[in-house]
């Protein structure tokens, strides 16, 4: 957020209560955070340039989608994709071992952190 948040408030005072914004929890899997991240700035932006949207709207917004794409996202990496280059790996572990590890960490480093 800090890259947007430097682009929309040109005045340092405008930058640090908008940063002061989005110190409040937010966890969900990095996954999935890009929808959260992306109505985030598309709210910071509309706030910028004059709509009304207090801080309570915009901090709501991203804590609600937060546990709910956790909750999608959690199960869609960790109980399928990971699963699947597990299985990929060990059939290319027949093969040649090497190139086997080499695929089953790149896979799944991929699709966990994309």
């Amino acid at each position: 957020m800090i890259p947007a948040i430097k682009r929309l408030y040109p005045l340092k005072e405008d930058q640090v209560a908008a940063l002061r914004r989005h110190l409040v929890f937010f966890n969900t899997t990095p996954a999935v955070c890009g929808p959260v991240i992306g109505v985030t700035a598309a709210m910071e932006e509309a706030r910028a340039n004059g709509a009304e949207i207090d801080d309570g709207t915009i901090n709501g917004i991203k804590v609600g989608l937060m546990g709910p794409l956790a909750g999608v996202g959690d199960p869609l990496v960790w109980g399928t994709l990971r699963p699947i280059t597990a299985a990929l790996g060990a059939s290319l572990h027949f093969r040649a071992t090497f190139s086997a590890r080499c695929c089953f960490s790149l896979f799944s480093t991929r699709c966990v952190w994309r």
